[in-house]
């Protein structure tokens, strides 16, 4: 079979290029076939005085911002859809203070107290159904979000004790208020979909110890976090009497952590530093606790991610002032993802069983395996 290539352009350049759509009328984007299409404007204005105190061994720095922010989209939804378009202002005042205190040259207490803000990406707030940011739901903006605003307060004492060395042990505390989470919810009787959302008001309070130590060239170095998350969340409860017709959803606040956020996460690196050889290394571990993946709009049904232990290695040498060889070796562990709803698992025995259930306490709903990743290479500084 003979192709006439006569009227393709076979060899050319980006610029002159010339693009062509089989049906014209593709070429433009519209309202069915591109919802995603909009244009948003942002304009942030922000006023702020800040005070600088030295009292003795006490350094304290404080101020206050006020931000106002006007937001504003146009999208390329039908005018029948709530949020084609929307206006958003508003202004927050955001105060701070922090300071530092030194017993003696090796160590000092640090402490601080900041109000800061966190706004909603922009396409957070478009309410048009993308079917390509997520493999099994469509997520769709929500133009009803409102900004998260955090009330936050740290306490950490320094120490310091010779070179590379340190000693960090802390607490904070956060008030967060309208976090945003992302939660499968009904788009109408039938479907699901996943959108961002404000849930409640959160806390977030812990501690954090952070050290590192050197014996030669040799050193470790960790650190560790531990974190009460609790926000109060609104859960549908689908009761479901003797007849069908007679079933009905009642709403309930149910306790539990914030998406994303683990209890306990920690990390200890083995490292190696020969400044004369020019050499460095580091073995690190990281853990992360189980934590909410996704938020449910049904009680207890909530998606979590199972605790997971990463295990990297690096290294490098240089050779002369410019050149260093470099390795990079990911995933050593090739540790996966897993997540899963802590029910009961009906599908774990016959006849019902599914495949990949690991349990009869909860049911296994995504498995995903990652294998390690491996990278050798040059790099020259021209310094």
């Amino acid at each position: 079979q003979i192709i006439d290539l006569s009227g393709y352009q076979e060899f050319t350049s980006i610029p002159n290029a010339q693009l062509q759509f089989t049906v014209p009328s593709k070429a433009y984007g519209n309202a069915a076939g591109n919802a995603g299409i909009y244009t948003f404007k942002e304009n942030l204005t922000a006023y702020y005085a800040q005070a600088h105190i030295e009292v003795g061994d006490l350094k304290v720095l404080g101020g206050v911002r006020i931000e106002n922010t006007q937001q504003n989209y146009v999208s390329s939804l039908p005018v029948t859809i709530a949020g084609k378009e929307a206006n958003y202002n508003y202004t927050d005042l955001l105060p701070s203070v922090q300071g530092k205190y030194d017993f003696n040259s090796k160590s000092g207490l640090r402490f601080s107290y900041f109000k800061s803000l966190y706004r909603p990406a922009y396409a957070d707030l478009i309410p048009f159904a993308d079917q390509s940011s997520n493999e099994v739901y469509n997520t769709m903006g929500n133009p009803y979000l409102r900004h998260t605003v955090i009330h936050n307060a740290d306490l950490r004492y320094e120490l310091f004790p010779k070179g590379l060395d340190q000693l960090m042990v802390g607490g904070f505390y956060k008030y967060i208020v309208d976090p945003i989470e992302y939660a499968v919810v009904p788009q109408n009787k039938t479907d699901l979909i996943l959108s961002p959302g404000n849930f409640g008001n959160a806390t977030n309070y812990g501690i954090e110890i952070v050290g590192r130590k050197f014996f030669g060239s040799f050193g470790i170095a960790g650190s560790y976090t531990y974190t009460n998350s609790n926000i109060n969340s609104d859960k549908m409860v689908y009761h479901k009497p003797a007849s069908a017709s007679d079933s009905f959803y009642t709403h309930v606040t149910q306790q539990r952590p914030l998406q994303g956020q683990a209890a306990h996460i920690g990390n200890l690196s083995l490292l190696y530093k020969n400044t004369k050889q020019k050499v460095e290394a580091q073995l690190g571990f990281v853990y992360t606790g189980e934590r909410i993946n996704t938020v449910s709009y049904y009680r207890d049904l909530d998606v979590w991610q199972k605790p997971t232990l990463n295990i990297d290695f690096s290294a490098q040498k240089q050779f002369g002032k410019h050149l260093i060889v470099y390795i990079k070796l990911k995933n050593l562990l090739n540790t996966g993802n897993e997540l899963f709803i802590k029910q009961p698992n009906t599908a774990y025995s016959a006849p019902d069983k599914l495949p990949y259930q690991e349990s009869p306490n909860y049911y296994t709903v995504e498995k995903d395996y990652y294998y390690s990743s491996f990278l050798v290479g040059l790099r020259y500084k021209l310094d």
